[in-house]
């Protein structure tokens, strides 16, 4: 379901790595999309699709 990589620098990140994990299966629970993107001077940027109508709200 989910990985974490063990080396050096996850080691000095607390957490499990299972918050993507679990956000992935909520986004598409609801039919839509999350998707991550390597940025080439590192880290991510996240993208979020939800269907039209979709209203956390209610």
């Amino acid at each position: 379901m989910f990985h974490r990589a063990d080396n050096e620098m996850t080691r000095r990140v607390p957490g499990t790595g299972i918050g993507l994990h679990v956000s992935k299966r909520i986004v598409e629970e609801h039919g839509g999309e999350i998707s991550f993107v390597e940025r080439e001077d590192g880290g991510a940027v996240a993208s979020l699709r939800t269907p039209l109508g979709l209203n956390a709200l209610n």
